[in-house]
C-alpha cells in the first residue's frame, strides 16, 4: 500500500463524522472518516479484565459499538454468526445465523448492523429481543463500504454509490471516473480514489448531490484496497503497491490541492490514526512513531521493548492517549501507561468510556477497565 497526504481545509472543530462518540464506534475504523479517534474517556492506568464475552464461535471481523451494544461476526463454519453484545456485562444478547455471510467489515449506525450478507449485496439488521430482523437490503455488487448517518457509500464497478435504507436504488451515483477501494465520510464530503487514465486522483463529492466539488492528482496509481483516512488539516489516501505502506505528507487550504512537505516517504505497517497536525503510524515493524514531522518522533522501537510488537494492529486515539492495541502510551511523551495480559488478534483496541474491547489472539471478544478509577 502507498498512503499519500492530502488536506482539507482547517476548522476549529472537527466536522461531523470526524471522530467517533464515546459509545459509538461505527466501522473497523472508527467513524466514517476513518481516522481512528474516539471521544472516550481513556483508561491511564492499570487495567483488569471486566468481561469475557462467551460467543458462539471465534471473532472474524473487528468489533463496532453503538450505545451499549458491540456487534461482530463469529465463525460458524458454514457462515458466520451476527451476535450483539452488553459493553457493561459481556453478556450476550442476540445472535443471527447468516449462512452466505462474508467475514468482511462490519458497521453500525442507529442500532442498524450493516454487513455483506452475501457477495455484492449490503443489508442492515436489528436486533429485536434474542435474534437480528432484516431491515434493508440492496445489491449494488462491489465489495467494502462506509456508513454515516444511515447512508451507505461504496464503489462498484468503477462507480461511487450513495444508498438510503428503505430504497434498493441509489439516491446518486458518480461515473467515469474508475474509482476504487472504500470511500470515507469527512463533513458533507464523500472522499473517493480513482484512476482515470492511469493517474491517481483523490475526489471529494458533495455526499448530498454527488457531484465533484475538488480533485488531486497524485504521485502514483491507485489500488484495489486503496483508502482514506481524514482530519481537518489532512487526508491520508492510501494506495496500492507491491509491498509496504508510503506515507507522504501535505497540506491545503481551502479547496483539496497538494502543498506543503511532500517529499518525505515512510513504510508504513498498518493503518494509521490522526493525532494533531499528523498521524501514528508503525513503520516497518520496527517503531511506532508520530509522523508530523521529519524526523518522525519515536513513541516505542523493538530494540527498546520487543515484546510490544508481538501484534501490530493499528492505533486507537483518545485524547492524548493511544492505545497500540495490547498496550497504551502517551501520544506526546510515549510514555507507556499500561499492558493488556492477553495476545491480541489483528485487530486494534474499540474504545468505550473508561474500557477497552478487543479480540484476543484465539478469537475472543474481552473487555477490560482500569483497576481503580479512570
Amino acid at each position: 500500500m502507498v498512503v499519500l497526504l492530502a488536506a482539507a481545509s482547517a476548522g476549529a472543530t472537527d466536522p461531523d463524522g470526524a471522530v467517533a462518540e464515546p459509545a459509538r464506534w461505527t466501522g473497523p475504523n472508527g467513524p466514517a472518516s476513518q481516522s481512528r479517534r474516539s471521544r472516550a474517556m481513556p483508561v491511564v492506568r492499570d487495567v483488569v479484565e471486566a468481561w469475557r464475552a462467551d460467543l458462539p464461535g471465534e471473532a472474524l471481523t473487528a468489533p463496532v459499538t453503538w450505545d451499549g451494544e458491540v456487534y461482530v461476526l463469529c465463525d460458524a463454519r458454514r457462515g458466520c454468526w451476527l451476535v450483539a453484545v452488553d459493553v457493561a456485562r459481556g453478556t450476550v444478547l442476540a445472535k443471527k445465523m447468516l449462512t452466505k455471510a462474508l467475514a468482511a467489515s462490519v458497521h453500525v449506525w442507529g442500532g442498524v448492523v450493516y454487513l455483506h450478507p452475501a457477495q455484492g449485496s449490503i443489508a442492515g439488521y436489528k436486533r429485536v429481543g434474542g435474534t437480528f430482523v432484516e431491515q434493508w437490503k440492496a445489491n449494488p455488487g462491489g465489495f467494502g463500504f462506509t456508513v454515516h448517518e444511515n447512508e451507505v457509500y461504496t464503489v462498484s464497478g468503477g462507480t461511487l454509490l450513495r444508498l438510503t435504507p428503505g430504497s434498493s436504488k441509489p439516491v446518486w451515483s458518480l461515473q467515469e471516473r474508475e474509482l476504487k477501494g472504500t470511500p470515507s465520510v469527512f463533513g458533507n464530503t464523500v472522499l473517493v480514489l480513482g484512476n482515470p487514465y492511469g493517474r491517481a486522483i483523490l475526489y471529494g463529492v458533495d455526499r448530498r448531490t454527488g457531484k465533484v466539488e475538488s480533485e488531486v492528482v497524485c504521485a502514483r496509481s491507485v489500488g484495489l484496497d486503496a483508502g482514506i483516512t481524514a482530519s481537518p488539516h489532512r487526508l491520508f489516501a492510501r494506495t496500492s503497491i507491491l509491498k509496504g505502506t508510503l506515507v507522504t505528507s501535505a497540506f491545503a487550504r481551502g479547496r483539496l490541492r497538494l502543498a506543503g512537505w511532500t517529499g518525505t516517504e515512510f513504510v508504513v505497517a498498518c493503518d494509521a490514526a490522526v493525532y494533531k497536525n499528523g498521524i501514528l503510524a508503525c513503520l516497518q515493524d520496527r517503531s511506532w512513531v508520530w509522523l508530523k514531522e521529519d524526523p518522525a518522533p519515536v513513541l516505542a522501537a523493538r530494540e527498546w521493548t520487543p515484546d510490544l510488537f508481538s501484534a501490530v494492529v493499528p492505533p486507537t486515539v483518545l485524547g492524548d492517549v493511544v492505545y497500540f492495541g495490547g498496550w497504551a502510551a502517551d501520544a506526546e511523551t510515549g510514555e507507556i501507561l499500561w499492558r493488556l495480559p492477553v495476545e491480541l488478534s489483528r485487530f486494534g483496541a474499540v474504545p468505550a468510556d473508561r474500557m477497552v474491547i478487543v479480540v484476543d489472539a484465539g478469537g475472543g471478544l474481552r473487555a477490560f477497565r482500569a483497576r481503580v478509577g479512570g
